[in-house]
């Protein structure tokens, strides 16, 4: 019998069971119909989150239909936020390599290609450290982060 997997809804903590959904995004007045994301949605609430591959395929095609292109380079606040981690966790984060970072005069900048490169290089088998140093993880960070992008992306449509 092959065993059905799940998660948890960080919404409503309802059953999160595995899906093949359709989503329509819209932005700057275009929209577009993606069918065949796979992904989760909640049998209580319906709230859905997708796997990490469909969010990647996601952002590059609304980043390619924008008409003003994403800053390309964030501040130390603008990479913590967009991986929802402290800035604290962002500067270990540089110390131990996990993420590429320039010093320019008396600040961090960090190229939006480099952060979406770590992203990319996390799999679902490999636990992202986004943990401060010492500190453990839990196997579903990676999903919430990109559920934030996500939603972040949403509200910026």
């Amino acid at each position: 019998m092959e065993e059905l997997t799940f998660k948890v809804c960080d919404h409503c903590h309802g059953k999160m069971l595995p899906q093949t959904m359709s989503q329509t995004f819209r932005f700057n007045g275009k929209e577009i119909e993606i069918k065949g994301i796979q992904g989760y949605r909640c049998e209580s609430c319906g709230n859905e989150v997708y796997e990490a591959k469909e969010i990647r395929m996601i952002d590059k095609i609304i980043r390619a239909m924008n008409d003003k292109p994403a800053v390309d380079i964030l501040n130390l606040d603008e990479t913590a936020d967009y991986l929802r981690v402290s800035n604290q966790t962002v500067y270990n984060m540089i110390k131990d390599g996990r993420i590429k970072a320039y010093k320019v005069g008396r600040e961090w900048k960090f190229l939006r290609a480099d952060i979406m490169a770590y992203l990319e290089s996390a799999s679902s088998d490999r636990l992202l450290s986004m943990a401060a140093k010492g500190g453990g993880t839990d196997k579903d960070d990676m999903e919430t982060i990109l559920h934030e992008l996500e939603k972040r992306k949403a509200k910026h449509e």
